[in-house]
């Protein structure tokens, strides 16, 4: 397992900002890792955080925001974006 897997698997059970609390670690990629999460005002959700090392990237949070509006049948749309994890 790599540092980024280790790193977000140690997320699961924390609860981040917004009172969200990752559950189940269900994917790393190159941009993030995403969750399944619980304590949002809906019910259940998923979470993407980005890679604390590209965070500071401008092109990164770029992607984020413009992927906010494929509009896509198999995208969603995101519930809230923040600045921290």
């Amino acid at each position: 397992m790599g540092d980024r897997e280790q790193a977000s698997l140690a997320r699961v059970g924390t609860v981040l900002e917004g009172g969200l609390r990752p559950t189940r670690l269900i994917a790393v990629g190159d941009l993030g890792a995403v969750y399944a999460a619980d304590g949002h005002a809906t019910g259940s959700v998923a979470v993407k955080i980005i890679h604390p090392e590209l965070r500071a990237e401008p092109g990164e949070l770029w992607a984020l925001r413009a992927a906010e509006e494929v509009g896509h049948p198999r995208a969603v749309a995101p519930l809230e974006i923040t600045g921290r994890a």
